[in-house]
């Protein structure tokens, strides 16, 4: 009799039931850096930031002292990213104000606009490290100012130094330990009359370098594009505003140092980048233009060498005004009308 073959259900079942082991995944190659030599700055910044994430302590009212002594050309001149040395080179110099901060990488993304405004305004930025630091200690009771909010840009360069920028909001501070309640400028309102002693010390101590201690200058980020590229015919803004996104201006933040808690702010875009006309501001969507994003790519951490060795250096409104004079008669109406006022003169937030 014909007899069917007898199958081997072992075989049969192991081939059935056996599950080939997945591709091995792999990551995506990240895009080579734009510029790589300004890409090996920022790495070595931030290896050196990141070594030691612990804040350094707040100047003591001693410290503070050297503030009026100290020769402030230095903040303008001092082409660095480290602090420069005084005393004749012997000793580094301290940072009394914006003592303590926390930083992380970030990225200037452009936005199509209709403004001319050249280099980095123009082309954004990839290798940029922004600090958020308050200009005093915050004080211990709770009372105010709870924070004197400031960011600081630097964009790294290949072939030439660092860009630098400042943005406040203003002298005397905010209700808030949010550094995104408000937006920041690289123009301060001037100090109204009858302001506190200690911000007309601090005021007159910074006109010994710059006859505009309230404003800082931002045209050399018109002079180059993130690839190092000169422009032929440079155009920057009257002046900046860093506008928080809606999220993170109300954010609740708790009533503790604010380096305890730097990790609450998310990772992504942080501020909405808009050039301002030298016109008498209002706010006024007429008056500004979007240029640019300012997205974080890290989580912020505190960091001893950013409070003790990273240097922004400062730049002269006069360089803005040298490109556009007409900067400058404009300006001086601004500070006298604000000078004038009895309050403190806070820029209105645009959003």
């Amino acid at each position: 009799a014909h007899r069917l073959p007898i199958q081997d259900t072992h075989r049969h079942t192991h081939s059935d039931t056996h599950t080939p082991p997945p591709p091995p995944t792999s990551t995506p190659t990240p895009p080579p850096p734009s510029n790589p030599q300004a890409h090996r700055k920022l790495s070595c910044l931030a290896g050196a930031a990141a070594s030691n994430k612990k804040a350094l302590n707040w100047p003591n009212a001693l410290e503070l002292g050297e503030l009026f002594i100290e020769k402030m050309d230095r903040s303008f001149d001092t082409v660095s990213d480290e602090m420069p040395k005084q005393y004749l080179g012997l000793k580094t110099r301290k940072k009394l104000v914006h003592t303590v901060g926390i930083l992380a990488k970030a990225q200037w993304v452009p936005v199509a606009n209709s403004a001319n405004y050249t280099g980095i305004f123009s082309s954004g930025a990839d290798e940029v490290l922004i600090r958020f630091s308050s200009a005093a200690s915050p004080p211990e009771d709770g009372g105010f100012p709870s924070l004197i909010p400031a960011l600081s840009v630097k964009v790294l360069m290949g072939n030439s130094s660092s860009l630098n920028l400042f943005a406040m909001y203003s002298l005397d501070g905010q209700t808030s330990n949010n550094f995104f309640q408000h937006d920041l400028s690289n123009h301060m309102p001037d100090l109204w009359n009858g302001a506190p002693l200690s911000l007309t010390l601090l005021k007159k101590t910074f006109a010994k370098a710059s006859p505009w201690p309230s404003k800082l200058g931002i045209s050399p980020f018109s002079r180059v594009d993130k690839f190092g590229n000169g422009v032929v015919n440079p155009n920057s803004p009257y002046r900046l505003v860093f506008s928080p996104t809606p999220s993170l201006r109300n954010l609740t933040i708790p009533s503790t140092p604010y380096t305890q808690h730097a990790g609450i702010y998310p990772v992504g875009k942080i501020y909405d980048i808009y050039a301002v006309t030298a016109t008498p501001y209002t706010a006024s969507p007429s008056q500004v233009t979007k240029i640019g994003e300012l997205i974080l790519k890290e989580p912020l951490s505190a960091s001893r060498y950013g409070d003790k060795s990273l240097f922004f250096q400062h730049t002269r409104f006069e360089q803005d005004i040298a490109q556009h004079p007409a900067y400058g008669p404009f300006a001086k109406r601004e500070v006298a009308g604000q000078s004038k006022q009895t309050t403190a003169v806070h820029w209105p937030d645009l959003q």
